[in-house]
């Protein structure tokens, strides 16, 4: 399957790009004309005919994603932020922890040797993939066949992939629906390396630079970054199609910044060969050029790395393992930086086009990027609630998110409209941010575009898609900070945090694509869209991590980020220590059609159009610099009360910087054979007096777990005498 770009026209208004295939890119192109703003109109026509991997004539490319030996380890360590204090050590020390719980080389020689023993060529290595070519009669008879007319897998098991036929094209999971039983306990998924269907496509879009963005988003009266902060870290991007990155070095010159090409700031690594010639519209480049320029405008300090891929499944997963390789320094590294700090992502689809097979095989991946210290940023879509709802040229009311953004290890970014009389830095008052806005099939999905947002898994069971994916459970962080019906929800809510993404508030950025330049007569175009959102918060998460003096990633920063919110939500807007501007009105949908989405408007608080809000970037850091919590204890004999008993004062209380996600106190009884439970409570403070029996010994256990996964305990025994 293919990733795919839109194509602009000039429009009205913002039009949506349309998405097939699976994953697409998130920007809505707009120009700036003398008469007014015009948008991104439809994506490129889908290529013509259809594929099969059914047997025939010449060779085949397939990809194959590696198990991780403990996956429920590599999640929990994913979810384990790299905060406190000696943060180089406890870095190196992650990375030998993670190692264990990645693909070893082992197993990868294993799945080489099996694979060449089948007649197989290895073209490429990953630590999590294996790309190999063979005969397609060969391919056909290992992990059998895709049919496109139908959408559905047969092999030699008689499995079914987890696609259905739908429309025009197939939407679904190219995941193959067999593997060698050689490799079944090495191997999660098999994908073709190539496909005509797109994996992910672009929804492109408008007027502020990156000095507006910090101005903005920087605390209530606290001088704002001057993006240089960021010097010795890396913004790292995914890219599904080429662009000329001389349009990089021109936006540089453009607006008096030093040019990251010449100064060696601006790698590009290519995946897989890199996209192919039909990967590569001037829809893309534009989609490349706006993560590339609008980084530079936030963080002109930080250093890019662009991983340019195929658009199919196989790109995909192959880029983000390309990114492991590479912050690791991996054996199997072919750029290696340990100062990737972020990694934007602009492309995406919904849930239900991918499947719970391809998911899965891909989530393993992306948690150990977080887990090596990259905070993963992705685009929460521009459909509003309608993620699928153009997926394949027509409408559809169905509710759904975007993933990657859904993915518990990523932070969604859906799309604000944010502007200022004055752009200065903030006050508490003078910048507005309200919710990109739409409130309808329609208008979400065919003219102005919305904020991505809503439950995961609303999408399950749709008969026009694979819809066979329940949804992320709700992590722990987003149970234990939100309130009302956001918290009673089962599954993962998106977004995360919101950024401009308005086209009417977007980025101007410089292209040489020849259609924008030939239709508007200037380099100049004006776009926004959720994947304007996305680059934003990376560059200004890398320009806060270094002006706070860390030299490296924090990994997962949801403990932070919701954290913050809690402990900051009801501080005076004009608070320096306030982390958020709450975003409270608009809206992303129609009540109707919000399925398992608690809201489709804008609020006070978290909601599912803008989540917590606009970040307050420095506001964080105190979040991001946490150590485990503090936990104190008392156990005291208090006044005799008879012969036989005594009074025993309890008393505990567990602090913590981020917020404290659980702590338990046992009182039990000491014996020589062992315990006998006293007494229980789950609270973070408490103060008892119990009369007990005396002549015994007790002990106090009391137990903190903050939202970071960070737990202290602390023990207190006394022997209650007679005396």
């Amino acid at each position: 399957m293919h990733l795919r770009a839109p194509r602009s026209a000039r429009a009205a208004h913002a039009a949506r790009t349309a998405r097939p295939g699976r994953l697409l890119a998130l920007t809505t192109a707009a120009a700036l004309a003398a008469a007014g703003l015009t948008a991104v109109a439809s994506t490129p026509a889908d290529a013509a005919g259809s594929t099969s991997t059914a047997s025939g004539s010449g060779t085949q490319s397939v990809t194959v994603f590696l198990t991780s030996p403990d996956a429920e380890g590599l999640a929990d360590l994913a979810a384990t932020p790299l905060t406190g204090t000696h943060l180089a050590r406890q870095r190196a020390a992650r990375l030998a922890e993670l190692a264990a719980l990645v693909p070893s080389d082992a197993d990868r020689a294993a799945v080489v040797s099996e694979l060449e023993d089948r007649g197989y060529t290895v073209e490429s290595e990953t630590t999590w993939s294996v790309t190999a070519t063979a005969p397609q009669t060969q391919v056909s008879d290992d992990f059998g066949d895709l049919d496109d007319s139908t959408g559905t897998g047969t092999g030699s098991a008689g499995g079914t992939s987890a696609g259905a036929a739908v429309a025009e094209q197939r939407a679904a999971t190219t995941a193959l629906p067999d593997v060698p039983h050689a490799l079944d306990d090495l191997v999660s998924a098999a994908f073709l390396t190539t496909d005509t269907d797109q994996a992910v496509a672009p929804s492109t879009t408008t007027t502020l630079d990156g000095d507006d963005v910090r101005n903005a988003d920087t605390p209530a009266n606290v001088a704002a970054a001057t993006g240089e902060e960021g010097a010795g870290l890396t913004v790292a991007t995914l890219q599904f199609s080429d662009w000329d990155s001389s349009d990089l070095t021109a936006y540089a010159a453009e607006h008096d910044l030093e040019d990251p090409v010449a100064a060696g700031r601006y790698t590009e690594v290519d995946v897989d060969g890199g996209p192919s010639a039909t990967d590569t519209t001037d829809d893309g480049s534009v989609e490349v050029a706006l993560d590339q320029e609008s980084i530079l405008s936030t963080a002109p300090g930080a250093s890019q790395q662009a991983y340019f891929a195929p658009n199919t499944d196989a790109g995909f997963g192959d880029a983000f393992a390309a990114v492991y390789d590479d912050v690791t320094g991996a054996s199997t590294a072919t750029s290696p930086d340990a100062g990737i700090a972020a990694l934007s992502l602009s492309w995406g689809a919904c849930e239900s086009a991918w499947g719970t097979s391809s998911i899965d095989a891909l989530e393993p991946v992306m948690e150990s990027v977080v887990a090596a210290g990259v905070t993963i940023f992705a685009a929460s879509g521009d459909n509003g609630i309608y993620d699928c709802g153009t997926y394949y040229g027509r409408t559809s009311s169905t509710a759904d998110v975007e993933f990657p953004a859904s993915s518990p290890a990523v932070v969604a970014v859906g799309g604000t409209n944010l502007s200022s009389d004055d752009a200065t830095a903030n006050d508490g008052t003078n910048w507005t941010e309200t919710a990109w806005s739409c409130t309808s099939t329609y208008t979400c999905a065919t003219t102005t575009g919305g904020s991505g947002g809503g439950a995961s898994g609303s999408g399950y069971g749709a008969s026009w898609t694979a819809g066979d994916f329940v949804g992320f459970a709700a992590p722990l962080w987003q149970t234990a900070t939100l309130t009302g019906d956001y918290a009673d929800a089962d599954t993962r809510l998106v977004p995360d945090i919101a950024a401009d993404a308005d086209p009417n508030t977007g980025f101007v950025l410089y292209t040489s694509a020849s259609t924008y330049t030939t239709a508007y007569g200037s380099n100049d175009l004006q776009v926004g869209g959720t994947s304007l959102a996305s680059p934003l918060s990376a560059a200004q998460l890398v320009t806060t991590l270094g002006a706070a003096g860390f030299t490296a990633g924090v990994g997962d920063l949801h403990p932070a980020l919701y954290s913050a919110y809690a402990k900051t939500r009801r501080k005076a807007t004009t608070s320096s220590a306030k982390a958020f501007r709450d975003v409270t009105s608009g809206s992303n949908g129609a009540a109707a059609d919000a399925g398992d989405d608690p809201s489709v408007t804008a609020a006070s608080g978290y909601d599912t159009v803008t989540g917590l809000g606009g970040v307050l970037w420095s506001a964080l850091v105190p979040y991001l610099d946490a150590d485990a919590p503090t936990v104190t204890t008392a156990l005291a004999a208090k006044k005799k009360t008879g012969a036989r008993t005594r009074r025993l004062a309890v008393t505990w209380t567990a602090t913590s910087t981020l917020t404290l996600a659980s702590t338990t106190a046992r009182l039990v009884r000491v014996t020589s054979s062992g315990t006998t439970p006293v007494r229980h409570w789950s609270t973070a403070a408490g103060a008892h007096t119990i009369a007990l029996r005396t002549g015994r010994t007790y002990r106090l256990v009391v137990t903190s777990t903050d939202l970071g996964g960070a737990t202290t305990t602390q023990r207190r025994v006394l022997r209650l005498t007679r005396g």
